[in-house]
């Protein structure tokens, strides 16, 4: 959450007097005896500075103020909104799902700058993939799943994309890692309704290695499987590919009763590398941060990394 005001300079009025041959900027008087002066250079008649209403961020007068609503908690019955002029306004951020400015304090959802004011956190519909409050550009997919306009503007909705950034991930995990899969599993991108409903099903019948939240490695005999959920944005299908495949590695040259840490942690770090390899940074350090089994595992094999290189990651993931 974020709780910081726009800045807004209170600016003094100087006066002065007795100069002939001004206007005042408000109302286009000519200015005769007193007048006022503010610091930003504008110069207005004693009745415009002592009559007109003034902003309520700098507190100049003007002609020109808009109205900006309070925010719910903070409106009272004698004052639920307040005016502001052009300039202040400027300068607010504005709600990224409604557009309004936002004079008071704004929320922001996980890492991302995008503002939003506490009404569209509080009433709108939520993005199903990073949690934001829906806006000009989200889409709902086919399942009624939603995309908030910057998760919808690199999402993968066709399977030949998402099979060749399967082939991208395979690619880096083997040349850059050293993972080699003598069975890569089939991908299949489906819907979140048909994942949840193949993941009850898979569990109920055969062992699955521990499952992704959006997406998961299956093995049934010979035949391997990952399942990963239709569109994903880019760098998050990227990453879940990545992930699934370090468990599909691990189901060949593991043991079958590795702790849950051991294979989460080395799974999240080859989805980690392969963000890395692929230009993907900041989502990248996005999982380092992350306070459950996946963060703190991944942490593990990046000290392990660090100490030891590929070698001692590669013998690390093979312990029990």
């Amino acid at each position: 959450m974020r709780s910081d005001v726009p800045h807004l300079l209170l600016r003094s009025p100087i006066k002065q007097s007795h100069r002939r041959h001004r206007f005042c900027h408000l109302c286009g008087h000519r200015l005769y005896g007193s007048f006022v002066k503010y610091d930003n250079g504008l110069v207005i008649c004693i009745r415009c500075h002592s009559e007109l209403p003034r902003c309520h961020g700098c507190g100049i007068p003007s002609y020109s103020l808009q109205t900006v609503a309070r925010e719910p908690s903070q409106q009272t019955d004698s004052s639920p909104t307040e005016q502001y002029c052009l300039q202040c306004i400027a300068r607010m951020p504005r709600c990224s799902a409604c557009g309004k400015p936002i004079a008071t304090s704004y929320l922001q959802v996980g890492d991302s700058p995008a503002a939003y004011c506490r009404q569209c956190m509080a009433q709108r519909p939520h993005c199903d993939v990073c949690g934001a409050p829906l806006g000009p550009g989200s889409q709902i997919l086919p399942d009624n799943q939603s995309r908030c306009a910057s998760c919808a503007a690199t999402a993968i909705y066709h399977e030949a994309e998402a099979q060749q950034l399967y082939q991208q991930v395979i690619a880096v995990t083997s040349t850059t890692l050293g993972l080699h899969v003598a069975h890569p599993p089939t991908l299949h991108v489906v819907s979140r309704r048909e994942l949840d409903r193949l993941r009850s099903s898979f569990g109920g019948e055969d062992q699955i290695a521990p499952q992704h939240l959006l997406g998961f490695f299956a093995q049934r005999g010979l035949l391997t499987s990952i399942y990963a959920e239709y569109g994903l944005p880019r760098a998050l299908l990227i990453g879940t590919l990545a992930h699934e495949f370090g468990h599909a590695w691990q189901a060949e040259h593991c043991p079958w009763h590795q702790s849950e840490f051991r294979r989460e942690g080395f799974a999240e770090w080859v989805s980690y590398r392969v963000l890395l390899a692929l230009g993907y940074a900041c989502e990248a350090a996005r999982a380092t941060q992350r306070e459950d089994i996946y963060g703190s595992g991944l942490r593990h094999f990046i000290s392990v990394e660090q100490q030891s290189g590929l070698v001692g990651v590669l013998a690390d993931a093979r312990r029990p």
